[in-house]
């Protein structure tokens, strides 16, 4: 299982290029087998960033770059969940649809598990298949989506549905 945080510049060390960055896992879990140069590419290319960002460090790049390479570097490790920490709150709406895209295309690609949290409705009903409704810190309701919306059981789903609604 590996987590992608909400804020990416305080997931990647501002001395390190981001080829040192994408690395840094790897080496920490010890992860030899890999042919590094090829996979890093190979990463880089779905998460639809350019080779020449290696080169670079964390203050150079935007915020939807650096989410990616938060992604890219965690996506090496071939992890079987991912938890993503409101991943796309920081990012404008163009790039969140970027990176809800890329998510998706890995999701399926790798048979990937992504726990997503987010207060934004809306994005989860694009890219969730259930969504789980917590309420001072306990789960209260989990449904597939779409019948989620549709018909929510407990009082404060429907609330919390309403106000989205009306924001």
């Amino acid at each position: 299982m590996q987590l992608v945080f909400q804020n990416p510049t305080s997931s990647l060390n501002p001395r390190m290029t981001i080829k040192e960055s994408i690395e840094e896992p790897i080496r920490i879990h010890k992860n030899q087998d890999i042919n590094l140069k090829h996979s890093i590419e190979d990463v880089l290319e779905k998460v639809q960033l350019r080779k020449e960002l290696l080169s670079r460090y964390p203050h150079q790049l935007s915020g939807g770059e650096l989410q990616r390479i938060c992604l890219a570097r965690l996506l090496l490790l071939n992890p079987k969940i991912l938890l993503l920490d409101e991943p796309t709150s920081m990012l404008d709406v163009s790039v969140q649809a970027q990176i809800i895209s890329i998510l998706k295309d890995i999701q399926k690609e790798r048979s990937l598990a992504c726990l997503f949290i987010s207060h934004d409705l809306d994005l989860l009903r694009v890219i969730c298949n259930r969504i789980g409704i917590m309420r001072e810190g306990r789960l209260i309701e989990l449904q597939p989506t779409e019948l989620l919306y549709q018909h929510p059981k407990e009082k404060y789903t429907k609330e919390l549905l309403a106000a989205f609604e009306d924001f």
